[in-house]
């Protein structure tokens, strides 16, 4: 896996973060945020004939100047992790080379770092599900977060429709919490090319879980093995995601609606929508990333706690 990193590790960016790691930390996020934008870029120019196919609701558009508001606040808050890196840096991060971690001078990127980008998200999953169910059921919170919900149509463009103090706040909370979690951990600081990783899925799943379609194939593929596990009824990320912002209620999260039972409205709504049912062995076999099947579900259980501006009420 050292070959893997000597990739990144051209003379003239491993001189760069010698010279100036917080630089060089911001130039490896521009990786994801260039990944990113492309992503939303292909989903949105998908050919109609198949968003008809894909889409959750293909009679629902969004509006030109819902689209037109919505790229305003893309770049922004897709560069924003460059603040981030340019913040945090080495304190909390790690290169690979310092002093006793790898003797032969290679980056000491390996398997187990990309263990740890895995469970990074699994860290950030777990976070994001009690600020996102604040952000809903706390007055104060949701006056923040209210203008990412006046978004009832999602497409990929809209995920970082966010406002300012929404953005930063999910970022120090959701991300960065999770960070200094392995900075305090035997385990040491998570690598850079990691985390890189981590920020490059962190907007490519928002891109796909505001996409509007069935599948979000990324998305689908990381929370597979604790979906698997739990034997979860989900496996359908971005409608579960879709139906929260149609309703402004019910999933703050992934498989964590699941474990605290707030899921209930939502997986009402499939059954009435003729959603079939999902089984351990439906979840591999709908890994295939360009095949959307209708999403399908189990029994569902728990109870979901009632949103502020919820069910059609409104959100401005």
């Amino acid at each position: 896996m050292s070959s893997f990193g000597s990739l990144l590790q051209v003379s003239s960016f491993s001189a760069l973060r010698q010279a100036n790691p917080r630089v060089a930390f911001a130039v490896l996020s521009c990786i994801p945020c260039l990944v990113s934008v492309s992503y939303v870029v292909v989903l949105m120019l998908i050919p109609t004939r198949l968003q008809n196919q894909w889409l959750i609701d293909p009679d629902k558009k969004p509006s030109a100047s819902e689209l037109r508001r919505w790229s305003l606040w893309l770049l922004p808050n897709i560069f924003m992790p460059i603040l981030g890196y340019l913040l945090y840096t080495e304190k909390i991060m790690r290169w690979g080379d310092e002093p006793g971690a790898v003797a032969n001078g290679s980056d000491g990127f390996g398997w187990w770092d990309l263990l740890m980008a895995w469970l990074q998200v699994q860290l950030q999953e777990i976070t994001y599900y009690f600020l996102h169910r604040a952000q809903h059921t706390n007055k104060t919170f949701y006056k923040v977060h209210k203008m990412h919900h006046t978004v009832r149509t999602p497409r990929a463009l809209s995920f970082a429709y966010l406002g300012v103090i929404d953005t930063h706040f999910n970022f120090l909370v959701t991300f960065a919490w999770p960070l200094a979690f392995w900075y305090c951990t035997p385990f040491g600081k998570l690598h850079v090319y990691a985390n890189t990783v981590v920020w490059t899925w962190n907007l490519v799943a928002g891109a796909e879980t505001h996409s509007g379609f069935w599948r979000a194939p990324i998305t689908d593929l990381t929370f597979l093995p604790v979906d698997f596990v739990l034997g979860k009824p989900c496996f359908d990320h971005s409608p579960a995601h879709y139906y929260h912002h149609k309703y402004n209620l019910g999933t703050y999260g992934h498989w964590m609606d699941f474990i605290f039972g707030t899921d209930t409205e939502y997986t009402q709504w499939r059954r009435e929508r003729g959603c079939q049912d999902i089984t351990r062995q439906s979840m591999v076999r709908d890994l295939l990333p360009f095949i959307l099947p209708l999403p399908s579900l189990e029994t569902g259980r728990g109870g979901t706690i009632g949103n502020v501006g919820s069910k059609g009420a409104k959100t401005e």
